[in-house]
C-alpha cells in the first residue's frame, strides 16, 4: 500500500469514529498513567540543574536571570500562581507534552493512512519515549519548548493539508510564544514560508499568513531589544549570542598558528590576550578537546570568556550582573566573529564538520545525572517550590544514563533511515502527482529537519534535550518514508506492497 491521504471532515471525527484509534487513547491514558506513577517512584523530586536558577529568578523579579529566554520563566510563574509544588509543576508538564504529542501523532495519521501496524509502532516510539519522562520532570525550557513546538508543526501541517484560519493564529500565537521560550525558534520562519509556498490556501490567505508571522517574529524581537536597552543601556535581542559564538571559535584556536591572529579592537585584544595565556597554561589538556564538549569555554570558570566577565565586574563592582553580562556579550561576540572570519576553514574543519558528529550522536548532558549529582536543592528552588527538606532523592542518581542509553544512537539511526529512504523513494513526477498531499507534509518536515540540524551545529549547543522535538518529528517522517517504500517496509515490518 501506497502513501494515501485521508478526506475525513473532521479531525476530531476521524480520531472517536475509529475504533482502533479510540484503544489507542485508552491505552495510551493506562500507560501514561501507570508509567508516570513509576517513574515518580524513582524520581520523587523534580530534577534541578543551573539553568533552573535562571528561570526562577526571572520568575521571582530578579533581572540577573535574563540571561536565558524568559518565556519559561513566565510559564512557571503562570503555575506558581495556580499551584506551589514542583509536583504539580512536573504533572503538568507531562500531561501537556504527551498530550502535543498524541495530537502531533494523530494528525500524522490524519494526512497519511498509516497501516495500522506502523501506526501501532510510531505510537509506542512517542508516547514510550523516556526521553519525554526525564524532559517534563526538569525544571527547565526544554519540556515547553518541546510542547510548544510540537503543537506549532502540527498546525502548519494542518494548513499545509487542509487550513483554516483557526490553525493560521493558533500558529502565529504559538510561533511568538516559542521565541519567548528558546531562540531556537529563529530557524521556525524558514519552515513557516516552506508550509506557505506548500499550501493551497488562496494568494491572500498566504500573504496574510505570511505578514502574521513575520509581524510577531518582529514585534517578539522588538520587545526584547527594548527590554534589554532599559536594563543594560544595549541593543540586543539576545545577550549570549556573543558568548556562543565565540565559545565554538575557540575550538580551533589552538589548531591555528598564534602569529596568524590579527585582532582588532581592545577590547578584543584584551580578551585575545586571556585565550593566549589560558591555552598556553592548559595545552596539554586542551589540545584533544572537541565540539563533543559542548559550552565548555562559556562554562568554565577558570577560562578566559567568564575572566573577561569577572574582569569587567571587578573594575565596576556597581554595576548589575545583567548589564556586565550584557556588556561582555557584545565584545565577546566581536572577538569570536574575527576569528571565524580569519579563520573560516579552519572553523569548518575544527568546529562545523565535528559537532556535525555531535548533532547526529549527541550527549545525554543533563540527563546523563539526575541533578547533576546533586544532593542538595538551590535554596532559591527551595523557596519557590515552598519546599522545607531540601534534600534530592532519587532511586539512583545515574539510573537515567543507563535508561537513556540508546536514544542517541536511535537519533543517529533515524538520520540513517532518513538518508536512505530518500534514496529509495527519490519522488518522480508520476508519484508527486498521485500524492501531492503526502509529498507536500513530507517535504515540510524535511525542511524543519534540515533547518533544526543546521542550526543546531552552526548557533546552538548540541545536547539531547535539545532534540526531543526534532526526535519526534524524525520518528514521524522516517515511519511515513519507510511505509512509502514497498522494499523496506517489507524487510523492516514484513508488509507486502497492496
Amino acid at each position: 500500500m501506497s502513501l494515501k491521504t485521508h478526506n475525513h471532515a473532521a479531525f476530531s471525527a476521524f480520531i472517536l469514529g475509529n475504533p482502533l484509534y479510540r484503544k489507542y487513547l485508552l491505552y495510551s491514558s493506562i500507560f501514561l498513567c501507570a508509567g508516570f506513577i513509576l517513574f515518580k517512584l524513582l524520581y520523587p523530586s523534580a530534577d534541578y540543574f543551573t539553568d533552573s536558577l535562571y528561570y526562577i529568578m526571572v520568575a521571582t523579579g530578579d533581572d540577573n536571570g535574563y540571561i536565558r529566554p524568559a518565556g519559561y520563566a513566565f510559564f512557571l510563574k503562570g503555575v506558581h500562581y495556580l499551584f506551589t509544588s514542583s509536583f504539580m509543576l512536573v504533572l503538568i508538564q507531562f500531561l501537556l507534552l504527551q498530550a502535543s504529542g498524541l495530537y502531533f501523532f494523530f494528525t500524522i495519521l490524519y494526512v497519511f493512512r498509516l497501516p495500522d501496524k506502523i501506526a501501532t509502532l510510531l505510537l509506542i516510539l512517542i508516547v514510550g519515549n523516556p526521553l519525554s519522562f526525564y524532559a517534563a520532570n526538569l525544571v527547565a525550557s526544554d519540556c515547553l519548548f518541546t510542547i510548544l513546538s510540537l503543537l506549532w508543526m502540527t498546525t502548519l501541517i494542518h494548513i499545509v493539508y487542509k487550513p483554516s484560519w483557526g490553525y493560521i493564529i493558533a500558529h502565529t500565537l504559538l510561533l511568538g510564544y516559542i521565541l519567548l521560550v528558546r531562540y531556537n525558534a529563529l530557524s521556525y520562519p524558514l519552515v513557516v514560508l516552506t508550509a506557505l509556498f506548500l499550501s493551497k490556501m488562496k494568494r491572500s490567505g498566504k500573504v496574510i499568513t505570511g505578514v502574521l508571522s513575520v509581524a510577531i517574529t518582529v514585534l517578539v524581537i522588538f520587545q526584547l531589544q527594548q527590554h534589554f536597552y532599559r536594563k543594560t543601556g544595549i541593543h540586543q535581542f539576545t545577550n549570549y549570542s556573543g558568548w556562543q559564538t565565540a565559545n565554538n571559535a575557540l575550538y580551533m584556536y589552538s589548531h591555528v598558528p598564534r602569529r596568524s591572529w590579527e585582532i582588532k579592537g581592545t577590547e578584543a585584544r584584551r580578551i585575545h590576550r586571556m585565550v593566549k595565556t589560558f591555552f598556553d597554561t592548559s595545552h596539554v589538556t586542551l589540545t584533544n578537546i572537541s565540539p563533543r564538549e559542548g559550552s565548555l569555554y562559556m562554562i568554565n570558570p577558570a577560562g578566559p570568556l567568564k575572566n573577561y566577565l569577572f574582569t569587567v565586574l571587578t573594575k565596576n563592582p556597581k554595576i548589575p550582573f545583567l548589564k556586565a553580562f550584557s556588556i561582555t556579550d557584545v565584545a565577546i561576540g566581536d572577538y569570536g566573529r574575527q576569528l571565524v572570519l580569519q579563520h573560516p576553514w579552519e572553523y569548518i574543519r575544527y568546529y562545523v564538520l565535528p559537532n556535525t558528529m555531535v548533532y547526529l550522536y549527541p550527549p545525554l548532558e543533563q540527563f546523563e545525572y539526575y541533578a547533576e549529582g546533586r544532593t542538595g536543592l538551590f535554596a532559591l528552588a527551595a523557596a519557590w517550590f515552598n519546599i522545607e527538606d531540601p534534600q534530592l532523592t532519587c532511586f539512583h542518581p545515574a539510573l537515567q544514563q543507563y535508561v537513556l542509553l540508546l536514544a542517541p544512537m536511535l537519533f543517529l539511526i533515524l538520520h540513517l533511515l532518513l538518508g536512505a529512504s530518500l534514496y529509495m523513494v527519490r519522488p518522480k513526477p508520476a508519484w508527486l502527482v498521485q500524492h501531492p498531499t503526502a509529498a507536500r507534509v513530507i517535504t515540510l518536515l524535511l525542511v524543519f529537519v534540515l533547518a533544526n540540524a543546521l542550526f543546531s551545529i552552526l548557533a546552538s549547543p548540541v545536547v539531547m534535550r535539545y532534540q526531543l522535538f526534532a526526535f519526534t518529528v524524525l520518528l514521524a517522517l522516517v515511519t511515513v518514508l519507510i511505509n512509502a517504500i514497498p522494499p523496506l517496509r517489507k524487510l523492516l515490518f514484513g508488509m507486502k506492497d497492496t
